[in-house]
């Protein structure tokens, strides 16, 4: 049985909005602490996309899983607490049977951090 963790890291800053979200000068008081809370949280889409092309990169690099043929699709992300994210990745084999693996991961706006539990990748062995 495989007990294998994948832990990855990456210095990544997801990219800034391409437009100014300009209030009126009332309402902006008045939501200026729920604005910069917004701001300061990343786009669950681009941290998904980001984590999912890290994890394939581990998995191709990792003796014990580079040849198993596996490859993750797509991942769902969920804001779990502060800086905790939690995530489902589709994982696929090569013979496209998918499995959903949890995926933990950590970003604080500049480093990027994404784990899973032991065992997994059972489902490879």
């Amino acid at each position: 049985m495989t007990t294998a963790v994948l832990i990855g890291y990456s210095a990544w800053k997801a990219p800034e909005p391409g437009e100014s979200k300009a209030a009126a000068p009332s309402i902006a008081a008045a939501l200026l602490g729920n604005s910069e809370w917004n701001e300061a949280q990343p786009n669950m889409e681009r941290l998904s996309t980001k984590v999912v092309e890290l994890m394939n990169d581990s998995l191709k690099q990792d003796a014990q899983f580079r040849d198993a043929g596996i490859q993750v699709r797509s991942m769902t992300v969920m804001r779990s607490d502060g800086t905790l994210i939690e995530g489902q990745a589709a994982v696929a084999t090569r013979d496209g049977t998918e499995h959903a693996v949890a995926v933990h991961i950590n970003y604080d706006g500049v480093r990027l951090m994404w784990r899973t539990d032991p065992g997994t990748f059972a489902f490879v062995a």
